[in-house]
């Protein structure tokens, strides 16, 4: 997951926020539910959130990028200044399925990594 800022970000402008503890948490979770979880569905995201102390504030200047693991859960803040907030949040896909079996990328190596410890 990428996040691209097009604008300053400070801390008073509402930035993301993320929570670093939801790799080990999603990545749990989601071992536990072979048939997949509904991490859309807000009472699922809250309750794997609870579980979560950290936040950390992804503030920067124009030109940051972030890149953030696919279950590094994130979200949006209230924005109290009134000025837009210009940034992008692409998708970035894989060309072929996550292996766990044999990791061969960071992303892999964390969740096996959080299923581990």
């Amino acid at each position: 997951v990428l996040i691209a800022l097009f604008d300053d970000v400070p801390l008073d402008r509402g930035p993301t926020y993320i929570a670093p503890e939801s790799i080990r948490e999603v990545s749990r979770t989601l071992a536990a539910s072979p048939d997949g979880v509904d991490f859309v569905n807000r009472s699922t995201a809250v309750q794997v959130m609870t579980r979560c102390e950290e936040r950390v504030a992804l503030t920067g200047k124009v030109g940051d990028l972030y890149v953030m693991h696919p279950f590094m859960l994130h979200s949006s803040s209230p924005n109290p200044s009134g000025s837009i907030r210009w940034m992008s949040n692409p998708v970035i896909y894989t060309h072929e399925p996550l292996r766990f079996d044999a990791p061969a990328s960071p992303v892999e190596e964390l969740v096996v990594r959080a299923l581990r410890d």
